[in-house]
């Protein structure tokens, strides 16, 4: 049905349902696909309703009786706002609160900026995120360092303000640094269409590094700030599969890459089954997703870093470690023991003041 279609291709999450709608948080606007109103259809059916209208990211809480909404909603470069709403949509009061964040302002806070850019085929649209320095000059030219996932179950460019830990906070922290960090959601990674995320099926990386380097090259065509010769890549997990991939690929395009926790190795996970399906129903898919045999390819500066007790990863790393020396790539290995997936706070400062040193280094600024 219409609604049953609207809801599989637009629901986020429901939010309550009465005797007359069923009130749902939606990526609705398909000039702006990240962005998330709350929406209401009729349960007899008929046509989705946008009750939200802001730019960004929008949360409602139903009041008991379900006759009014707080409606809280930020972007990027603003800060979030509490609104109250009656369930048509309607305004009761346009804010109840609002963020102060005047002290943030008061030591050269930058906000973020939100861009679109084209995929490599040249006409599909991709988003991200682009986060500066707190003293930023427009007139002067900045290293540029991508903050990479480019795993197709997340989508991690963050479209509303930073209020909490993600990678958009981790990107915001590079910036600090004194370089431009950039975030992007090419194709193969969820919340937009089907065949949007269908690109990484049987062949997830078939479109992730032409996406990823070639929305780097419009950045820097389009900004002055930008320099294009410096430009490096840090992820963590698959996006530490994902920067080596991107560098080891276009080596013209980045010169330094720091890859964390990384997974490079098909064979050895099973997170990779849900998108490639068996090796032997999809050998030729595996193959390709081998990112040890691109070692030799490797160009520029490289550093690696895992926890001796990451499971899922160290024998990756180490495996990719062997690999680049079997090709005679030097490459720097930082080892933090005992530590997982994540680190504690003082392996992770650790690495922190590594990945800041190795960008400086290479990267000259």
């Amino acid at each position: 049905s219409r609604l049953d279609g609207e809801l599989t291709s637009l629901c986020h999450g429901v939010s309550r349902i009465d005797g007359e709608h069923v009130y749902f948080t939606a990526h609705s606007n398909p000039q702006r696909p990240y962005d998330l109103h709350l929406c209401r259809v009729p349960l007899g059916g008929g046509a989705m309703q946008q009750l939200t209208q802001e730019d960004g990211k929008h949360t409602a809480i139903f009041s008991p009786d379900g006759s009014c909404f707080i409606d809280t909603h930020s972007a990027p470069a603003r800060a979030p706002v509490i609104g109250l709403r009656r369930k048509d949509g309607s305004v009761l009061n346009v804010q109840l609160q609002a963020a102060d964040i005047s002290r943030l302002q008061a030591i050269g806070y930058t906000p973020p900026e939100e861009f679109c850019v084209k995929a490599a085929d040249g006409k599909t649209d991709l988003w991200g995120v682009m986060y500066k320095p707190h003293d930023f000059d427009p007139k002067k030219k900045y290293a540029v360092i991508e903050y990479i996932y480019g795993g197709p179950q997340l989508a991690i460019a963050e479209h509303s303000f930073i209020v909490h830990f993600s990678m958009g906070a981790l990107a915001q922290r590079l910036a600090q640094l004194g370089c431009i960090t950039v975030t992007l959601d090419a194709r193969g990674t969820p919340e937009r269409s089907k065949a949007f995320h269908d690109a990484c099926h049987g062949t997830f990386c078939g479109t992730l590094t032409d996406d990823h380097a070639g929305a780097i090259r419009q950045l820097a065509e389009r900004h002055p700030f930008i320099d294009g010769s410096r430009v490096g890549i840090t992820g963590a997990s698959w996006g530490g599969y994902s920067g080596f991939r991107c560098m080891a690929e276009h080596p013209e395009d980045y010169k330094a890459a720091v890859s964390q926790a990384p997974g490079y190795d098909p064979y050895a996970s099973v997170l990779y089954e849900c998108y490639l399906g068996l090796p032997h129903d999809n050998p030729a898919g595996y193959r390709k997703a081998d990112a040890l045999a691109l070692a030799s390819r490797l160009k520029g500066e490289f550093m690696l870093a895992c926890g001796t007790s990451d499971h899922a990863t160290w024998t990756d790393a180490i495996k990719m470690s062997e690999a680049l020396i079997r090709a005679g790539k030097v490459h720097e290995f930082v080892v933090l023991p005992e530590q997982y997936h994540g680190y504690d706070s003082v392996h992770d400062d650790y690495l922190w003041g590594k990945q800041a040193a190795f960008f400086r280094k290479h990267l000259n600024f």
